[in-house]
């Protein structure tokens, strides 16, 4: 008899244990507002526009703005202390390009909401690096911009078809306007 009822007890306990198994897999998981992640960092947030697509896909990104299929907005934020200064970004940036056909690199500074913001612009062959792949692709441009937070820079990478990475430059810019501490 004793052992009959422990039996049943084991059984209850594991029958409970079941349950109790189904039941958290059932509960809906907490939501967070995806947008809200992807357009705030380092104390910093701004205005994503409209027509980019938010994509959480690509690693050591806070997100990927999707212009279209080859053009993009990587967003990039290393911490306190990381990400290198502005010139060694530019000069990186600028040795994505083929040297034998890229356009003269222009820079520009300016302060929105108290934070300097230095901006890139340059177009020719542009090369994968090691982090990407893929083949070198000629007639491609980039928007670049350092954002200097308080904490670490924040940094903004467009790029893609050159016709392309021109016609989203206004709303590149109306990001850049957009920030705020």
């Amino acid at each position: 008899m004793k052992i009959v009822s422990l039996l049943v007890a084991l059984t209850l306990v594991v029958g409970c244990a079941e349950k109790k198994e189904e039941t958290q897999v059932q509960k809906p998981v907490e939501t967070t507002n995806e947008n809200q992640k992807a357009n705030a960092v380092g104390g910093l947030n701004w205005e994503i526009p409209s027509k980019w697509e938010v994509d959480f896909s690509k690693p050591m990104r806070i997100a990927t703005y999707k212009i279209d299929s080859e053009t993009e907005c990587g967003v990039f934020y290393f911490g306190e202390g990381q990400g290198g200064n502005i010139q060694s970004n530019i000069d990186r940036w600028i040795g994505q390009f083929s040297e034998t056909d890229r356009t003269q690199p222009e820079t520009n500074s300016f302060e929105v909401s108290g934070v300097k913001v230095t901006v890139l612009s340059m177009s020719g062959t542009f090369v994968p690096g090691m982090m990407s792949s893929g083949n070198p692709k000629p007639g491609y441009a980039l928007l670049g911009a350092i954002v200097e937070s308080e904490k670490a820079p924040v940094f903004f990478k467009l790029t893609g078809p050159e016709n392309v990475v021109s016609g989203a430059k206004t709303d590149f810019m109306a990001l850049l306007n957009s920030i705020k501490k």
